[in-house]
Order: structure tokens, then C-alpha cells, then sequence
């Protein structure tokens, strides 16, 4: 079952502008991402989808893959869909999307997500618990799963 990884990246955050060029031990954090991913061997293929030419050419200077999307996505996961879309990638079976300011992604993590493609699933969701100090901040995302630990809905 082919793979293909894609991590989304823009500049204009609003909580942290410029957020993927960052530095995070002294590179830029869209690079720690994409080599995070890549060393877990898991991706056939590993591409940044982004739309800005400053990401792509910081991604291309470390020897990853860019694929230029459009501005107008209000998520990741809709840039993730452009990429998708692109005939160029028709050949993958399972798409792993790992946002691009997730540095620290747990390799068991990743690999339940795909589990979950392999098993039959149509959608792999890595998701954890979450501490209770954490459960009001507006930053984290969290997820209502039911019994048999699928989504229910995302806030």
C-alpha cells in the first residue's frame, strides 16, 4: 500500500506568523518536520504542500520534496486535498497528513493512523489524551471519540 506524506505549511499564522521558517535547534521547523517524517521510513513519497516560494525553496535547499498549492485553503487538510487531487499522485493508495508544526510526532502515533488504512478504515486519525490543565486552551485541538475509539467530531 503505497504512501504518500504530505505536510502542510504557510507563513501567515496568526498566532505565530511565519510559524514553518522558524528556527527549532537551529533549522527551520518545516525542516524538522519533514526530516521527522522521513526518518521514520514510512512514506513512499514525501512532499511539502505550500503556497509560499520562501517555504518551498527552504524545503528544496534541504534536499525534500515542495509542491506549490493554492492560497485560498483555510485549513491544512484542504491544501493536503489540492495535493491529493494532482494526477501526479493517483497512485497512492494511503495519504499521511502531519501538519507542519509537529516536530516532536510520535512514530507509534503515525503508525496507528496508517493501521487504521491497513485494517480497512477509510480514515486514520492519530489522536491522545490530553492532560486536564490543557482541556480549555483554545490551541489544542481535541476529539470526541466513541466506543470503538473513532472520531465523532473535532473542536
Amino acid at each position: 500500500m503505497p504512501v504518500l506524506g504530505v505536510i502542510p505549511a504557510r507563513l501567515g499564522s496568526s498566532r505565530l506568523p511565519r510559524k514553518p521558517l522558524l528556527p527549532l535547534g537551529g533549522e527551520p521547523l518545516i525542516i524538522v518536520v519533514t526530516r521527522r517524517l522521513a526518518e521514520l521510513g514510512i512514506c513512499d513519497r514525501l512532499v511539502v504542500a505550500t503556497d509560499a516560494k520562501e517555504i518551498a525553496n527552504v524545503v528544496q535547499e534541504a534536499a525534500f520534496e515542495a509542491v506549490m498549492t493554492s492560497s485560498d485553503h483555510a485549513t491544512g487538510t484542504e491544501r493536503v486535498a489540492e495535493v491529493v487531487a494532482n494526477q501526479e499522485f493517483s497512485s497512492f493508495n494511503s495519504i499521511l497528513n502531519v501538519q507542519g508544526d509537529e516536530p516532536f510526532v510520535a512514530a507509534a502515533a503515525v503508525r496507528g493512523a496508517l493501521a487504521c488504512l491497513e485494517g480497512g478504515d477509510p480514515l486514520g486519525t492519530a489522536a491522545g489524551s490530553l492532560e486536564p490543565a490543557l482541556v480549555n486552551d483554545p490551541s489544542r485541538v481535541k476529539v470526541v471519540v466513541d466506543t470503538r475509539g473513532r472520531a465523532v467530531y473535532f473542536s
